[in-house]
Parts: C-alpha cells; sequence; structure tokens
C-alpha cells in the first residue's frame, strides 16, 4: 500500500497511491 501526499494551496491531500493511478 502506497500513498502520495498531493499539496493543494495550504492544504496536504493524502491520497491513496492505487486509486490515484
Amino acid at each position: 500500500w502506497r500513498v502520495i501526499f498531493r499539496f493543494i494551496g495550504s492544504d496536504i491531500e493524502l491520497v491513496d497511491y492505487l486509486d490515484y493511478h
């Protein structure tokens, strides 16, 4: 299970890498 951090504005969103990909 891998996750990536996406910087949106000043917020940080934790997204499941598998879902994102």
